[in-house]
């Protein structure tokens, strides 16, 4: 079926449903069409948890503030984060306090060190 014409037909039945509550099969039938013929979203993306993440970004750039963590994977609690990552993952994450130039706000920026580097120092 082509894909307007379904879509026109979903669109007239929730009108119609509006109007008439006796659509409302129909109206699910044409929304559920819809839905099938959308294009698949990456679930690996949406799957993905704050700590693979974290991981694969300090892998990556090699550090994160607050900010890049609200910001880019909507991550509240970076220190959490950071915390089960030292604790239940056995990284080594150092923690840097910068001022801001202009606000002179402190905010801290995790490094990711060498992963045998905290075995040495255990």
């Amino acid at each position: 079926m082509d894909t307007e014409l379904l879509e026109y037909l979903a669109d007239s039945s929730t009108i119609r449903f509006a109007k008439d509550k006796r659509w409302g099969k129909a109206q699910g039938q044409f929304l559920k069409l819809c839905q099938s013929l959308e294009e698949p979203i990456n679930h690996n993306r949406k799957t993905m948890t704050q700590i693979q993440k974290l991981i694969n970004h300090l892998k990556t750039a090699g550090s994160i503030s607050q900010r890049e963590a609200i910001m880019d994977y909507s991550i509240q609690s970076l220190t959490k984060r950071i915390s089960e990552l030292r604790n239940d993952y056995n990284m080594n994450i150092k923690t840097v306090w910068y001022q801001h130039p202009v606000t002179c706000q402190k905010y801290a920026r995790y490094y990711l060190l060498d992963t045998n580097s905290k075995k040495k120092a255990a």
